[in-house]
């Protein structure tokens, strides 16, 4: 008997709050349904990207518990929500949708601010932005580095706004509504060569 994928929307913004109600549904559900698969629909601008991790990072804790994860970006997925995507096991963007990458911003812009408080927040705004361009690299199929996206946003000083097609060539999503990327492409080539093989044997 084929198991249902149970699905679940978040279409707000990223903080402390919103990603903690999500992930109490998701605990609650997961508690009942055993390894069963989910799917995310996703429309969100972005926000903070600590809360962001932490979604990020709890969706590594269902996969280790057995359930297969597919996000689906219908609208955007901005900045800290660009990050979340790629916690998926399969990721999946509508062909009308985008994604925008940036920099993490310090968040202290007052010129009141203590010169030491500032460069902390820099420092730590850079650190956080090393972290999450890494992941987008690290999902990429190898078709993105750390540097790479730097330049893209422009030495991290401007948004970079990503199309649908632009996300599958990139790497930052393997299907665009129906189209598959090149990574499964080639898997799927391969199985076909080796099937054709062994029919002809």
């Amino acid at each position: 008997m084929k198991i249902k994928t149970a699905t679940f929307v978040f279409s707000q913004d990223i903080n402390d709050a919103t990603v903690g109600n999500f992930i109490a549904n998701l605990v609650s559900w997961a508690q009942s349904n055993e390894k069963a698969p989910l799917q995310i629909i996703l429309n969100s601008g972005g926000g903070g990207v600590l809360a962001a991790i932490a979604l990020y990072e709890f969706i590594g804790v269902l996969q280790a518990n057995g359930h297969n994860v597919t996000i689906a970006v219908m609208g955007r997925a901005g900045s800290a929500a660009a990050v979340v995507l790629q916690a998926a096991d399969h990721r999946v963007i509508y062909p009308n949708s985008d994604l925008l990458i940036h920099a993490v911003f310090p968040i202290s812009q007052s010129s009141g601010t203590v010169g030491t408080q500032v460069k902390a927040e820099v420092d730590r705004s850079e650190s956080l932005t090393n972290r999450t361009f890494t992941i987008l690299a690290a999902r990429s199929c190898g078709k993105l580095t750390v540097e790479s996206i730097d330049s893209k946003t422009g030495d991290r000083s401007k948004d970079w706004w990503v199309s649908a097609r632009e996300a599958l060539d990139f790497g930052m999503v393997d299907e665009v509504a129906g189209s598959r990327s090149s990574c499964d492409s080639a898997e799927s080539a391969g199985d076909q060569a080796v099937d054709e093989s062994g029919d002809n044997s």
